[in-house]
């Protein structure tokens, strides 16, 4: 696993700590409730060569995120290398051939390309509050996402006069400069809509808890010990929050995100149960063996 803020951490790494919780894995590091100015500014300003512009855009986005209403915009992708940076909505990482998805991919073979997930949290004044989780290999990363992505069908274009457009993927492909410049620039808003929404609520989650390190890395829930960290709780409930507001389709979007994570939980559970059971079952036998 490569560590966290390579080459930063002369720099920033006692802060850091200072006002984080570390957690580990095999695949991610967390550091969580930092200052996602601060933590994220080091990254960059100590990767980028010129970090100025893409810096200042990252960091109008995490404002952004940070006072939306909508939970799916508090779940974010950044990628950073000697280039550039670029912070991406996680769930459009995951719809195959959307543009964060292309962007995710691009260049993926790059030693220097660093990727995170950031988590975040809400604002404190001037500082935005957040989970950061280094990717420790992003080339293996960005090929698990090609492998798992999942496609989409319509496209959702939101122009700054206030147009909107819902079109077939089919048909943007064919005139993609057109509907791209209709009114004159870009529309500032594109939301994809999956031609399988649970299928990508259920990665999106099962994403969410393997970054948890809990122990039943296929179910991912603490089948032993079913009792979670207060950091663990925490992304939980992020995860369920049941307001109802997503960008993409707020009736379908709040009954599979939330319907799949309670199922996965109810039914580790049983299991959990079950082998309870189980075992108290063999030990009284043991214990008592039955005589004929």
């Amino acid at each position: 696993m490569s560590g966290i803020l390579t080459g930063v951490a002369s720099q920033q790494s006692e802060s850091a700590d200072a006002i984080s919780e570390r957690h580990t894995n095999t695949d991610y590091r967390c550091y969580s409730d930092v200052d996602l100015t601060d933590f994220l500014g080091g990254i960059a300003f100590n990767i980028i060569a010129s970090p100025a512009h893409d810096w200042r855009i990252t960091k109008d986005e995490l404002l952004k995120a940070a006072q939306s209403e909508y939970p799916d915009d508090k779940w974010k992708m950044w990628r950073v290398s000697e280039n550039d940076c670029t912070l991406l909505p996680e769930c459009d990482v995951y719809i195959k051939y959307s543009e964060p998805y292309n962007r995710w991919q691009e260049g993926a073979s790059d030693a220097t390309l660093q990727g995170y997930y950031v988590n975040i949290k809400g604002s404190d004044g001037d500082a935005i509050k957040g989970d950061v989780f280094e990717i420790a290999d992003y080339s293996e990363h960005a090929r698990f996402i090609k492998d798992n992505a999942v496609t989409y069908e319509t496209m959702g274009l939101q122009y700054n006069n206030g147009d909107f457009l819902k079109i077939s993927k089919t048909e943007y492909d064919k005139m993609p400069d057109f509907y791209i410049n209709l009114h004159g620039e870009p529309p500032p808003v594109i939301t994809y809509y999956p031609f399988d929404d649970a299928a990508l609520r259920d990665i999106l989650i099962n994403q969410h808890l393997e970054r948890l390190d809990l122990p039943d890395k296929k179910i991912k829930i603490a089948l032993q010990d079913t009792s979670l960290t207060e950091h663990q709780q925490a992304l939980i409930n992020s995860l369920t929050m049941s307001d109802g507001k997503s960008r993409q389709n707020t009736v379908k979007v709040k009954h599979s995100f939330k319907g799949s994570l309670i199922g996965k939980l109810n039914a580790a559970q049983k299991r959990v149960t079950a082998q309870n059971t189980s075992k108290t079952s063999k030990q009284k036998t043991k214990t008592n063996p039955t005589i004929e």
